[in-house]
């Protein structure tokens, strides 16, 4: 009993891949980094959609 058992082979692979997709895009994400550091409140915000968006799929 493997972790491909619990997870699955396709859902490892798109983790590595997105992994290396924002390892590489990461230098030209500076901007996104600093939009989120610079409007105060605006982490908080999107924190909170994601939490409610997340509990609205488990309904």
């Amino acid at each position: 009993m493997g972790i491909t058992s619990v997870i699955g082979a396709g859902t490892i692979f798109a983790m590595v891949y997105v992994g290396l997709v924002v390892r590489f895009l990461n230098p030209h994400l500076a901007w996104f980094d600093r939009l989120l550091a610079y409007i105060p409140g605006f982490r908080r915000y999107l924190f909170g959609l994601a939490r409610l968006i997340y509990l609205r799929s488990d309904d």
